[in-house]
């Protein structure tokens, strides 16, 4: 949205029907066309691109295969010498969670459901409730698979429930650079989160920049 807003000419894409209509309501009818409901690892658009953005979406509801798919496809849709830009979060940039990886500390695993969840109000009064719990967790994998249930409250009571499971693949730094490298990209480097700084050991959210 800022960058639509700045007038850069922007092409969006989500899996989700869902989020592009949301993104398609805060921009104006000339821009909405330029939205479309596409995968990452499916992506083909009618033109190429100096720069792409992947936006903290990496690895979620995919399959390693099917990221590696999504990493060529964005080398496709490049101009020579354009950028991909993926900003990640690291698997080790919260402490929570993150003893979790050694042997006999995932007894807690499958977690419980909250009590109570994130709240957010409609336009109409009625309130939507988000609750999330880590259903599966396996550090061979590198997997870890969400388990989200969304109410609607009306009037103190809850009229309508859905539940879904996420599925999402975690990725350390040099696994990225590899699969970068295999796509055909170059001249790859590591920035600290919105630094424009190379990235430190300490740095948990960072922003790979690699060049077709």
């Amino acid at each position: 949205m800022p960058l639509s807003a700045e007038g850069f000419d922007v092409d969006g894409v989500d899996v989700s029907a869902d989020m592009i209509e949301a993104a398609r309501a805060q921009l104006p009818a000339s821009r909405a066309a330029h939205l479309s409901v596409q995968a990452l690892h499916e992506l083909r658009l009618d033109r190429t691109y100096r720069t792409a953005y992947m936006c903290g979406v990496f690895g979620i509801g995919g399959s390693r295969d099917l990221d590696n798919q999504a990493m060529h496809r964005a080398y496709q849709h490049l101009d020579p010498g354009g950028a991909l830009l993926i900003i990640h979060q690291l698997p080790y940039d919260a402490e929570e969670g993150w003893p979790d990886w050694l042997p006999g500390h995932r007894a807690g695993y499958p977690e419980p459901w909250p009590d109570q969840g994130s709240r957010r109000r409609t336009v109409d009064g009625d309130e939507i409730e988000l609750l999330t719990r880590v259903a599966e967790f396996d550090p061979l994998e590198q997997q870890v698979v969400l388990a989200m249930r969304a109410r609607l409250w009306r009037e103190g009571s809850v009229v309508k429930e859905e539940s879904y499971m996420l599925k999402s693949c975690l990725y350390f730094a040099q696994e990225i650079l590899l699969m970068l490298a295999n796509a055909g990209f170059r001249d790859v480097v590591i920035e600290g989160n919105y630094t424009g700084k190379p990235a430190t050991g300490d740095d948990g959210n960072v922003i790979f920049v690699a060049r077709r």
